[in-house]
């Protein structure tokens, strides 16, 4: 959240000062670092995650989640659910930072109310059929479909 917090400003400061190759250049190796930032947090909590869960509380708190799958019934853990949705949430906040920084608020107005609305229809879907893990799974598609095909299009296309 610091590294994100810090580079907000310069954003702004590069939508004013910088030509249109310049803010590419930007944005994409910006991208680039969360990627790989984000990707090198949620990777080991989604390896490890029920391990550090067992040394810390004890088994018995590790959450998983069955469903149906071709006939038979699946059991997952739902570490590497919950490290997906770290993923996809540190690359809405690189794009939060990117949305302000160009004062894309109108151009972006409806994309919250989408998400929201999606992420409460799959989250009814879900639930039935996998339980908890539903939940998880519609939050990470809402921000998947939202923020990772919405954000990057409009940024580009208004920069």
């Amino acid at each position: 959240m610091k590294v994100m917090d810090s580079i907000g400003a310069s954003i702004g400061s590069i939508n004013a000062t910088g030509n249109l190759e310049w803010k590419r250049t930007i944005f994409k190796s910006i991208n680039l670092a969360t990627v790989i930032l984000f990707g090198t947090i949620a990777v080991p909590i989604s390896i490890v995650g029920d391990e550090f869960i067992k040394l810390w509380i004890g088994e018995k708190y590790i959450v998983f989640c069955s469903f149906p799958l071709f006939g038979h019934k699946i059991s997952l853990s739902l570490a590497p659910l919950i490290a997906a949705e770290l993923y996809f949430y540190g690359i809405n906040l690189f794009l939060a930072k990117f949305r302000v920084g160009f004062g894309l608020f109108r151009q972006l107005k409806f994309r919250p109310v989408l998400g929201m609305t999606l992420n409460l229809i799959l989250t009814i879907v879900l639930i039935p059929y996998i339980g908890a893990a539903g939940t998880v799974v519609s939050t990470i598609a809402a921000y998947a479909f939202t923020t990772c095909i919405f954000d990057p299009i409009i940024i580009i296309k208004k920069e």
